[in-house]
């Protein structure tokens, strides 16, 4: 099967998971007013959407021949800025912004290529990255993230953890790649970790790092880990990893 099937199918069930979130939202949640430092529900949507808008129009900008820029050097102080943009707006055009948002992102991968998609320039800041994962990135891992995180505080970790288990399986058909397949345990396992999973959490980041061995530095001091750090089979993974080392 070729990729852009693949990248358009998660794009609409990222988008199908917000509808979601919005269909099962109180009359409360949907007028309640966030912080910077606490998103309401309408604060995650407009982020999400207006991210998925700007990737939309940069693809455009790329395919009508010109370069695109960023216009921005601090993700935190630009999300700030969206955080402020939209934190006026009514929930009905939020609403009106995913639904436009989504359909511009579904019709410009639509015209894009399965040699685009593999591209590592198409973007200027992609730095190495194949659009794909871009994409992907962007348009459904970051969604679902934010969308988690809300049933997370929600108190709803069933959800929680059926979209982050979703997430793994769903992108795991993008690339044979080890890295890559490393990568998605390895997230998922920090979601098991977070979660109070120790079972999975080690069982999943001992699959990681043998798939993935390059994560192994970063897996050390990474602090969604801290809820495992101090059990034996964590510390034995290590161990193994160092012996694994020492024996080639």
């Amino acid at each position: 099967m070729e990729l852009k099937p693949k990248i358009i199918h998660l794009i609409q069930r990222a988008y199908d998971e917000g509808q979601k979130l919005i269909t099962s939202l109180s009359g409360e949640e949907r007028i309640a007013r966030g912080t910077l430092e606490h998103w309401s529900a309408k604060d995650i949507i407009a982020h999400i959407s207006t991210w998925n808008s700007r990737l939309a129009k940069n693809i455009h900008t790329v395919s009508v021949g010109q370069t695109p820029t960023r216009g921005f050097d601090d993700f935190d102080e630009e999300n700030k800025k969206i955080f402020e943009e939209h934190q006026d707006r009514s929930w009905d055009d939020i609403v009106n912004l995913a639904e436009t948002a989504h359909q511009a992102i579904l019709e410009k991968v639509a015209f894009l290529k399965d040699s685009d998609l593999q591209s590592v320039e198409f973007l200027p800041w992609q730095e190495g990255r194949p659009l794909w994962k871009q994409i992907a990135g962007s348009v459904y891992i970051h969604p679902i993230i934010h969308l988690a995180e809300y049933y997370q505080k929600r108190g709803d970790t069933r959800l929680t953890s059926e979209l982050n288990e979703s997430m793994a399986e769903a992108l795991s058909d993008l690339s044979p790649d080890p890295d890559w397949q490393g990568l998605l345990k390895y997230n998922l396992a920090c979601h098991y970790s977070l979660a109070g999973e120790k079972v999975k959490a080690i069982s999943g980041l001992r699959e990681a790092l043998r798939l993935n061995p390059g994560m192994v530095d970063w897996s050390k001091h990474d602090p969604d880990f801290a809820p495992v750090r101090d059990d034996p089979e964590y510390q034995a993974l290590y161990a193994t990893h160092e012996e694994t080392i020492n024996n080639k």
